[in-house]
């Protein structure tokens, strides 16, 4: 592993960079204040919010649908909300409940190549997939873990998702694992085992299907091919620690922000291993309660 100059694990000084690694421009962000800005180039310029004729309420996970706009999930109002950068284009679905067309406080949001829109439904221990915005397709799928059964199907709070080429992986930290579902049905579930993570609250999947985790109870991140394959590789462990979201930015490269100190930082994969530079520090501009990353084009 490769670090850039001027990395002190914890003090942290804006300013360094790598070639090839994506910046701060071109980032959404989520912030449970602020609701979903974008990130500027300038680290000290502050970002531009997203206007939003109904508000974004607690804005939780972000993605990009086939139109372009941004989709986020608002657990405050248990519904999704579809807007375009500049706020125009504004749109939401779903409503309290565990019905058709009804989530209870959601939590992470995925869009898949083809368009598919996921859905964490944290208070329904469920994911739900639709095949548009209007839940034209509605699929429902899972149930609460149960004394003497934890899977497949049961989930104890699934709160982020991302989708890649082998499916959709869901990270549930209340049953302290990672799911992968290639469809969503029980003969295709795939978990980490019992005791490899204990407080999973992020997923980020590469193009090439690589799994990149981050564990609130542990530093850096963990790499894995697949949930059963356990842990392959873990990075920036001695640079960073509590990472608290994640967001692919390329074919080997991720945005990720860490906790305590809102680290917004780049990491690149290349043929010399996993480089590494610190983008900003998201209190430095007014980000203080962020949720999830998301790539602009």
């Amino acid at each position: 592993m490769q670090w850039q100059p001027g990395l002190e694990r914890h003090r942290l000084a804006t300013g360094t960079t790598a070639a090839g690694i994506v910046k701060m421009a071109g980032l959404a962000v989520s912030d449970l204040r602020r609701g979903i800005s974008i990130l500027q180039a300038n680290p000290s310029d502050p970002p531009a919010d997203v206007p939003a004729p109904a508000g974004f309420g607690l804005p939780y996970g972000l993605a990009r649908l086939p139109d372009g706009r941004l989709l986020t999930a608002d657990r405050s109002q248990s519904r999704i909300i579809a807007c375009a950068e500049d706020g125009t284009n504004w749109e939401s679905f779903g409503s309290q409940g565990a019905g058709g067309g009804q989530f209870q406080n959601p939590m992470g949001v995925a869009v898949s190549d083809e368009g598919r829109i996921f859905v964490a439904d944290t208070g329904n221990f469920r994911i739900v997939a639709m095949d548009a915005f209007d839940g034209t397709g509605w699929q429902a799928y899972g149930q609460k873990i149960a004394a003497g059964s934890v899977g497949p199907g049961r989930f104890a709070g699934p709160v982020c998702i991302q989708h890649g080429p082998g499916g959709l992986v869901v990270a549930d930290p209340a049953a302290a694992r990672i799911v992968q579902l290639a469809q969503l049905d029980d003969a295709y579930w795939d978990v980490s085992s019992q005791g490899t993570f204990r407080n999973p609250a992020a997923v980020a999947v590469l193009p090439d299907g690589t799994i990149i985790v981050g564990d609130l109870t542990r530093e850096g991140l963990s790499i894995m091919a697949s949930p059963s394959g356990g842990i392959t590789e873990t990075i920036l462990g001695d640079v960073l620690r509590y990472p608290a979201a994640l967001a692919v930015t390329g074919a080997g490269a991720l945005a990720a922000f860490f906790l305590p100190t809102l680290a917004l930082c780049s990491v690149v994969r290349d043929a010399s291993g996993w480089n590494v530079s610190l983008d900003a520090r998201l209190d430095q501009v007014g980000i203080r309660r962020p949720t999830a990353l998301c790539q602009l084009p």
